[in-house]
């Protein structure tokens, strides 16, 4: 951001503020800044009282995010945003997937071994109404074969 405004968006937060290219719109009109308590209200145009201090940040859809706010030199700042969310259902809600989050995000790293066990689950499933019904069916053949062998 430069002056209090968006220089450049990246696509993941496109689709979580679900709007056109933001690039130039001030940074207020997109997301509004809950102010933590021991500051006053602060501006986007004054980041050096935001730096360095974890924030929370409301997009105008309602999605929540922890940001960082970061000096770039000489262009401005960097704001890091990253969406509030405890699961893959929260994810889905701001529009996004996990190949959407880092490699290292905490949520990532929860989530997909989560997700692997769930494959492994239904795979492993599968597998066992295959094979309950591969028995009944032996079980109906064989019970027709002990009627024809009595006929």
């Amino acid at each position: 951001m430069r002056d209090g405004r968006a220089s450049r968006v990246g696509p993941s937060l496109m689709k979580c503020l679900d709007l056109p290219d933001v690039a130039g719109f001030p940074l207020q009109t997109l997301l509004e800044l809950t102010i933590p308590e021991d500051l006053s209200p602060v501006d986007w145009l004054q980041p050096e009282s935001l730096q360095d201090r974890p924030l929370e940040l409301r997009s105008h859809n309602g999605h929540t995010f922890s940001a960082e706010l970061q000096p770039l030199p000489p262009q401005g700042w960097l704001l890091i945003l990253q969406p509030i969310a405890q699961s893959i259902q929260d994810l889905h809600r701001y529009g996004l997937t996990l190949q959407d989050l880092s490699l290292s995000d905490p949520l990532r790293q929860r989530v997909l071994p989560a997700l692997l066990n769930e494959g492994l689950q239904e795979l492993l499933l599968q597998e066992a109404n295959k094979a309950y019904t591969n028995a009944e069916t032996a079980n109906i053949e064989a019970s027709w074969l002990d009627l024809r062998l009595e006929e």
